[in-house]
């Protein structure tokens, strides 16, 4: 987490909040009350707006100027009176945020300018109750606000027991003061979810709850009520009783969640009030009727049946009272789960959420023009909301530059372009509209950008099998870095120890069977190898022992994902195979060209949602999950190596032509040519090609391995290196480069000017 951000449950009767920093979440309590729930209510003392238990406890002093449940007047155009004085609705908002604001910044020791607020799930995209929320947080003077459906989050609040399973169904009951909201959720494996669909009820909550009481008490009490509350015409002490009588239902009502019945007086002259829990589930009944259709209606939109649904999740202080389990529970039939805190529910939730993932970060477009990075958002454009570079700032490749707020009113994170640079300008002010097609801020380039090989000084060097001849066919690291295995024709790959380059494994199988390809999975553990004789040699180098995985004809060409659980194959028929590592199972294989065409390179993309595969006329991207092809890049060359930019984006493929050209994956239109194409049959072949953990390099083989900067096409240097370089790999860490050529293997360090 970049900083600490503030969750906000502000609630038609009570908000809670929970700090969000250093890894921890910490609810927020009142100081006045000791409560983890803040009343939602503000009362005018001359210039200040009183919030909280402090607007509770003067309110009965001059209670024209006290105002409780004002969030349902969102939207209105009318302002609220407070005594002489008139506010928009979310000026009485953002009274309540900036009070939550100051406690968690006075917690914290240090400003907190981030704020997620939750909101009910009809404030749908479009509507402007979403506007007046954001407008309200940053009115209390946070810098960045975003918005969160209430059931969304109420779905990740804690829970007595065990959590929710992978793939369980559950409806999300939420029974607020002031609205009703039901969601349905599906969990993923991952502890993720996914909301289906929500419906909500603007005008059915403990609000409505307390008014039907209210009458009831009133009509109960009879003349010796309404004789002990006359006032002889006097408005403000009309006003007193009004709020002295919904208190009095407001405490009948949480008693009853108690106990059966409940005797009290509204006044010490007033007759005495008698309620029993029955009576209030009757009178109720009709508000929880409409709950329960609202949710009946969520299901059949979605498709559900009750009987599929895991658990009804009850949240919301409303859903408290013994009759909401007792009307919902028969209604469904379905287990009822309850948070550990149904008044803190919304509010843990959410900040569960911000804790597991990540803010939203959106990475530019440089196209030709590097000076201009553009920002694909959401639904096309957005707003800026806050520079975090401004002009004349440095960055690194992936700092966030800016914060923007999508037309869906979600913030995303516009993150610097994959170079080290300047901020020049930023051609849209704060608050201002963009589109993805503009380019909203200019950048410069830096010197270190243009970081240059050392004249190659030597690492390490083997000369292995003197007497015999042979070609180094792959080199790569493994993803901590420590180990560097290479394969050569003469069935053995070795694995070296990258820093030292003290040898520590070596694999050998049958002479005869010459190897074309190798890989390393990124723990190190697994090494891959590709044969003439048809199989893939998947080696557990923990115990020096292979499995033979049966491709076909002769295996060109080996790779593991990301995750290092896949291995695809390809070769000298058309046939492409994804294996299953632990099980060494075929779990996908398609024709990735006409029969028999050898598919010379395999790749997989970041993330393995991608395979590349490389022909002597066709480069082509096809889909993991369906072997579907994506895109398809004819060229009259053929491919001699392929590699993926970290981001996925681009991919650049090497040539026998002598050139490497960096295509968009998106589209498959060329992005960069680097190298001369050559024609004849003397020409220099570009074999292996690797992008450098950023994204900045590319590097290719040729008399030794050139480097390229992905982003200008600008030679930056070339490592002496073997000669014919088949093979290279950078370090995981950027700052060397494995170079594999004609009877050796050279590690040579890359220089970083200051």
């Amino acid at each position: 987490m970049d900083e600490p951000v503030l969750v906000i449950d502000f609630g038609t009767s009570t908000s809670s909040a929970v700090l969000v920093a250093d890894g921890a979440a910490r609810p927020l309590k009142e100081p006045g009350s000791g409560s983890y729930s803040w009343p939602s209510v503000v009362c005018r003392d001359g210039e200040r707006l009183l919030v909280g238990v402090t607007a509770e406890r003067r309110k009965r002093s001059d209670p024209a100027a006290y105002r409780a449940e004002f969030k349902r007047d969102l939207g209105q155009v009318a302002e609220i009176p407070l005594g002489d004085a008139s506010y928009p609705v979310e000026h009485l908002v953002a009274a309540v945020l900036r009070v939550l604001r100051d406690r968690a910044e006075e917690l914290h020791g240090a400003p907190v300018d981030r704020a997620v607020l939750t909101v009910p799930a009809s404030y749908g995209d479009g509507d402007a109750r979403r506007n007046l929320m954001v407008a309200a947080g940053e009115r209390a003077g946070f810098a960045e606000v975003d918005l969160l459906p209430e059931p969304v989050a109420a779905a990740l609040a804690p829970l007595p027991g065990a959590g929710f399973g992978a793939g369980d169904l559950v409806l999300v009951y939420d029974f607020g003061g002031g609205t009703f909201d039901a969601a349905l959720v599906r969990f993923g494996p991952d502890g993720g979810h996914d909301v289906l669909g929500h419906r909500a009820l603007d005008d059915c909550g403990g609000r409505d709850v307390d008014a039907v009481l209210i009458d009831h008490i009133r009509t109960a009490g009879g003349d010796g009520l309404a004789e002990s509350l006359h006032d002889g015409g006097s408005r403000m002490v009309r006003l007193r009783f009004g709020l002295q009588l919904g208190d009095f239902a407001r405490g009948v009502k949480h008693q009853l969640s108690e106990v059966d019945a409940v005797e009290d007086f509204v006044t010490a002259a007033a007759p005495p009030s008698h309620v029993a829990r029955a009576e209030l589930a009757t009178l109720i009944a009709p508000l929880l009727a409409r709950t329960i259709d609202c949710c009946h209606t969520l299901l059949r939109g979605c498709g559900v049946a009750p009987g599929n649904v895991a658990a009804v999740l009850l949240v919301g202080g409303t859903s408290r009272m013994p009759v909401v389990a007792d009307t919902v529970g028969p209604a469904f039939d379905r287990l009822l789960r309850r948070p550990e805190d149904p008044d803190l529910a919304v509010a843990q939730g959410a900040a569960e959420l911000e804790l597991r993932l990540p803010p939203r970060r959106v990475e530019p477009e440089v196209g030709t023009d590097i000076t201009a990075p553009r920002w694909t958002l959401p639904g096309g454009g957005g707003r800026l909301v806050r520079v975090l570079a401004g002009p004349g700032d440095d960055f690194a490749p992936g700092d966030v530059l800016a914060v923007a707020r999508d037309v869906t009113g979600r913030l995303q994170r516009l993150l610097a372009p994959p170079f080290p640079g300047r901020v020049e300008a930023w051609t849209v002010a704060v608050g201002e509209p963009f589109a993805s097609t503009d380019a909203p801020a200019r950048v410069a380039r830096t010197g270190s950008a243009l970081r240059l090989l050392d004249p190659p000084r030597l690492r390490f060097r083997h000369d292995i099998f003197k007497e015999k001849v042979f070609d180094v066919k792959s080199v790569a690291f493994s993803a901590d870095g420590r180990k560097l295995v290479f394969a050569h024709q003469l069935c053995s790959a070795w694995t070296y120890e990258a820093g030292t380059g003290y040898r520590l494994e070596t694999n050998r199988w049958s002479a005869g069977d010459n190897l074309d390809d190798a890989d390393v999975s990124p723990d190190g553990r697994w090494l891959a190898t590709a044969a003439k004789d048809g199989f893939v040699y998947l080696w557990d180098t923990t115990i020096n022992r292979p499995r033979k995985l049966r491709h076909g004809a002769r295996v060109s060409s080996v790779h593991f994902s990301d995750d290092g659980r896949s291995l695809v194959s390809s070769g000298w028929s058309s046939t492409v195979r994804v294996w299953d590592v632990t099980t060494a199972g075929c779990s996908l294989q398609f024709d990735a060209a006409p029969s028999y065409v050898l598919v010379g390179v395999v790749r997989f993309g970041p993330g393995g949602r991608v395979i590349a595969t490389g022909t002597r006329d066709a480069t082509a991207l096809w889909d993991t999950a369906t072997g579907q092809q994506l895109v398809a890049i004819p060229h009259d060359a053929h491919v001699l190596g392929l590699a993926f930019a970290p981001d996925g984006r681009r991919l650049a493929a090497s040539y026998d032509d002598g050139t490497v050209i960096v295509w968009d994956t998106a589209t498959g239109a060329p992005v960069l040519t680097l190298g001369e194409r050559q024609t004849g049959t003397m020409r220099d072949r570009v074999t292996g090609v690797a992008f450098s953990p950023d994204g900045c390099w590319v590097a290719a083989g040729h008399r030794g391995a050139v480097i390229w900067d992905a982003v200008t096409g600008e030679r930056l240097g070339q490592a002496g290196g073997p000669d014919r370089v088949r093979a290279v790999a950078f370090s995981p860490d950027g700052l060397a480069l494995a170079c594999g050529g004609h009877q050796s293997l050279e590690v040579h360090e890359i220089a970083v000017p200051r």
